[in-house]
């Protein structure tokens, strides 16, 4: 679990975020949603340890953040920033490789990250792509192929405990990814966070909160607004509230909600 309390983020002055209190649990999907500029990015930088808190405290499996050692947490979370950027010619397989860099140095690596990146190219369907030199790719190639790195990171070993807990930190994923391929995505996700890992991913879509996710995080302006399980949380209530828009939800024939969008009149 990670345990967030009293979480604050100053610069310049200005809070970006303001007395945050989460618990993240283990074998859910944590959905960050809000507008433009609420805080999203800076919320999961502070939880990977990208940037220091100005105030408050993160702790992951009882430790807190700022006493794990590096190879450690590294082994054990996984972050995906929201833009990545890579200019060496290195083809697709070999950027895939650069996620098990924490492992190197242990006995068993040569098996076991032999095995995590077969799997995890496999499960984003890039086999047909891992001699294809990266920098030549479509930018949606691009992303998969980065999302298939730290999934590699946190890919357990063969011979793993089942139940090894993991974290998996993802900025905007889907962004860049066509309807499909965001879909094969996301499923993914929802396997590996059945497999004991907390997963805490921004979205700009609440459509994909609603299928994918178990709990929802909203915030505004650097604040939290909204917290709880997506099922009672995630209305066209709160949509409307937050975002400025009319939203129509609709119960589907297999029991999930989705939402419908439509820009609200401005008066003359």
């Amino acid at each position: 679990m990670i345990i967030i309390k009293d979480l604050s983020y100053k610069i310049r002055g200005h809070k970006l975020i303001n007395s945050i209190n989460l618990d993240l649990s283990l074998g859910k999907i944590h959905a960050i949603i809000g507008p433009n500029g609420a805080g999203k990015s800076t919320l999961l930088r502070l939880i990977s340890g990208e940037i220091k808190p100005t105030q408050g405290s993160i702790a992951i499996a009882n430790t807190r953040l700022v006493d794990w050692k590096l190879n450690s947490i590294a082994r054990s979370r996984a972050i995906l920033p929201q833009h990545t950027s890579l200019n060496f010619d290195y083809s697709v397989e070999e950027v895939v490789a650069l996620g098990r860099a924490p492992y190197l140095g242990l006995h068993e690596e040569t098996v076991n990250g032999a095995h995590a990146i077969e799997s995890v190219m496999k499960q984003l369907e890039l086999t047909d792509l891992r001699h294809r030199n990266y920098t030549t790719l479509s930018g949606g190639e691009q992303r998969r192929v980065q999302l298939a790195r730290v999934l590699a990171q946190i890919n357990r070993p063969v011979n793993a405990k089942p139940l090894s807990p993991k974290y998996l930190l993802l900025d905007e994923p889907v962004s860049g990814l066509d309807l499909s391929h965001q879909h094969s995505f996301l499923n993914t996700v929802r396997k590996i966070a059945d497999e004991n890992t907390a997963v805490i991913i921004s979205m700009h879509d609440p459509n994909h909160a609603a299928i994918y996710s178990d709990e929802l995080i909203l915030l505004q302006n650097g604040q939290l607004m909204a917290n709880g399980s997506t099922k009672d949380t995630l209305t066209s209530e709160l949509l409307e509230k937050h975002f400025s828009i009319c939203a129509e939800s609709i119960r589907t024939n297999s029991h999930r909600t989705h939402f419908v969008f439509k820009a609200k009149n401005k008066a003359n």
